[in-house]
C-alpha cells in the first residue's frame, strides 16, 4: 500500500531547517523552491549574486529537510524501507550543505560556520548525519589557521574510520589528518578502499598518484612508474575528456612525476606547458598560483635549468610567501653554486617553528649548504638539526644518513672533495620528489581554486538525488 504524501513543514514560529537561526516564517518559508530545487542557487552563482544564491541555498536544504521528514523521517527505524532513503537523503542534504559551506566562505561568514553546523546537526536525526556533521566541522577545521588537532578531535566524534568504511568523504578526511601516523601497509590499504569505493575520475587520479609517491618512497619505483602510467593514461583517455579543472591539474601532476621517474625531458617539457595552460585560465587564487609555480619549477629542476626554476620559484613567494618556497629558493641558488645567497634564504627559517613536509625539506637542503658552505658552525648547526629530524620514510631516511655522514667528516676534515659535495647535490635536487598528492578532494579551495572554479566543479558532479515521490509502507 503507498502512503499519502504528508509535507511536514515547520511552523511559522519553529526555527528554520537552513540553519540560519532564524524563523521559519521569516526565513525560507517563501523561497522554498519545490521540485526547481537548486534551479536558483544554479543561476545565481552564474550571475555572481552571491547573496542571493546564499539564500537559494538556505531554502534548498530546508525543502530537502521537509521532504526527509516527509518521506524517510516516519519509516527511519525500518531498516527494509529506511536504508535506501537514509542514504539518499544524507549523501543529497551533504551536497547541498556543502554548496552552504563554499557560499559562507564566498561571503566572509566562516566565523558563523560551526554555529551554523550545530544548528544542522538535527535535520537527519540519524548516526549518518551526525558523523556527516563531523566530516563538515573537522573540514572546517583544518583551515591554516587551525591547528589539525583540532579537526582530529572533531574528526573522532564520527566514531572508528575503519577500512570497511563506505563515506569516501570521511576515508578522505581521515587520510589527510593521520596519513603520517600510519604504516606503509595501512596507507596502501586506506587508498585501496577509497579507489574502491569512489568512481569519481578525480579520486581515481588522485589516490593512484598517492599510492605511486608511497611505493617511490619506500624505494619500489616500478610501482611508482606504474601507477603514475596509469593516471597519466586515465587522463588522456578519450571517454574521460574534457577534464575538469581538479582532473586535469591531477592528471599534469601525475605526467610530471612520471618523466621525473624516467627522467624524459619530453615528458617534463609536456608538463611544463601543461601547467602554464592550466594558470592562464584565470581559476586560482595568488595561493593555488604560487603553488603551481612551484610545481613549474620542479621540472626546470629536472631538466637542471636551475636559472629558471630560481626565477620561477620567486615568482611564487611574490605571491604568497611560504617556508617551502624559501627552502627551494635556497636549494636554486646552491644547484648555480651561489652559496652565499643560498646560505642567506635558508638563514630566514626557523628550524624549530618548521613542521612536516617543511621540516623534511629545511634539514636535507640546510645540510647541503651547510656542506658547500663549508663552515664549521654551519656543519655543527646541521649536524643537530639531522640527528633531531627522524623521518619515517625510507627515502628520506637514506638521504638523511648520506647527509649526516658527510656533515660529520666536513666537521672532522674542515675540508671535503668535489666529489662528496656533488654526490649530496644529485641531479633533480636535494629535496627532489617531495611533492604532495594528498589532500582532501572536497576542499577544493584547498587547491587555490576561485569560487567560480569550484562552482564550475560542482556543476560537473552528478547531481543531489531528489527524494522519491512514494514510500512504501506495508
Amino acid at each position: 500500500m503507498i502512503a499519502q504524501y504528508r509535507p511536514k513543514i515547520p511552523g511559522w514560529s519553529q526555527p528554520c531547517h537552513c540553519g540560519s537561526n532564524k524563523k521559519f516564517g521569516t526565513c525560507c518559508k517563501n523561497r522554498l523552491p519545490g521540485f526547481d530545487i537548486g534551479n536558483k542557487y544554479t543561476q545565481a552563482c552564474a550571475d555572481e549574486a552571491w547573496e542571493v544564491a546564499l539564500l537559494a541555498a538556505r531554502a534548498d536544504i530546508t525543502q530537502y529537510t521537509i521532504w526527509h521528514n516527509s518521506h524517510t523521517a516516519p519509516v527511519i527505524d525500518r531498516e527494509d524501507i529506511s536504508g535506501y532513503l537514509l542514504r539518499v537523503d544524507v549523501g543529497a542534504l551533504a551536497s547541498y550543505v556543502e554548496r552552504l559551506q563554499w557560499l559562507y566562505a564566498r561571503t566572509g561568514r566562516l566565523g558563523g560556520w560551526l554555529d551554523t553546523l550545530d544548528r544542522l546537526r538535527d535535520n537527519i536525526r540519524h548516526r549518518s548525519w551526525y558523523r556527516k556533521i563531523a566530516y563538515f566541522r573537522a573540514l572546517h577545521l583544518l583551515r591554516p589557521e587551525h591547528d589539525p588537532s583540532d579537526a582530529r578531535r572533531e574528526l573522532k566524534k564520527a566514531g572508528p574510520i575503519t577500512l570497511k568504511e563506505t563515506d569516501v568523504e570521511l576515508l578522505q578526511i581521515f587520510i589527510d589528518l593521520e596519513f603520517e601516523r600510519l604504516s606503509f601497509a595501512e596507507r596502501l590499504k586506506y587508498l585501496d578502499r577509497i579507489l574502491d569505493v569512489s568512481k569519481d575520475l578525480g579520486d581515481q587520479l588522485q589516490y593512484r598518484a598517492s599510492k605511486a609517491v608511497q611505493y617511490f618512497l619506500v624505494g619500489d619505483t616500478g610501482a611508482a612508474d606504474e601507477l603514475f602510467f596509469e593516471v597519466v593514461t586515465l587522463g588522456r583517455d578519450p571517454e574521460n575528456l574534457p577534464l575538469t579543472k581538479y582532473q586535469n591539474h591531477m592528471y599534469v601532476r601525475a605526467l610530471q612525476h612520471l618523466g621525473m621517474l624516467r627522467q624524459d625531458r619530453g615528458m617534463l617539457e609536456e608538463a611544463i606547458a601543461l601547467f602554464n595552460d592550466v594558470l592562464i585560465d584565470g581559476s586560482w587564487t595568488e595561493i593555488g598560483q604560487a603553488s603551481i609555480q612551484r610545481e613549474i619549477a620542479e621540472s626546470y629542476k629536472f631538466l637542471e635549468q636551475w636559472h629558471d626554476a630560481e626565477l620561477t620559484i620567486q615568482i611564487a613567494l611574490d605571491l604568497h610567501e611560504t617556508p617551502i618556497d624559501r627552502i627551494h629558493l635556497a636549494e636554486a641558488l646552491l644547484y648555480q653554486k651561489n652559496v652565499t645567497r643560498a646560505c642567506a634564504e635558508i638563514d630566514k627559517l626557523n628550524f624549530e617553528a618548521l613542521k612536516s613536509p617543511g621540516l623534511d625539506d629545511y634539514s636535507l637542503a640546510y645540510a647541503a649548504i651547510a656542506i658547500w658552505s663549508e663552515d664549521r658552525a654551519r656543519l655543527e648547526t646541521a649536524k643537530k638539526q639531522l640527528e633531531i629530524y627522524n623521518p619515517s620514510e625510507p627515502y628520506f631516511r637514506e638521504r638523511r644518513l648520506n647527509l649526516l655522514l658527510t656533515v660529520a667528516e666536513g666537521i672532522a676534515k674542515q675540508k671535503l672533495s668535489q666529489q662528496q659535495k656533488d654526490a649530496i647535490t644529485p641531479k633533480g635536487g636535494v629535496l627532489g620528489f617531495l611533492s604532495r598528492f594528498v589532500m582532501v578532494q572536497p576542499n577544493l579551495g584547498g587547491i587555490g581554486l576561485n569560487f567560480n572554479a569550484i562552482f564550475e566543479e560542482l556543476a560537473k558532479r552528478k547531481k543531489p538525488d531528489s527524494p522519491p515521490d512514494e514510500v512504501v509502507d506495508k
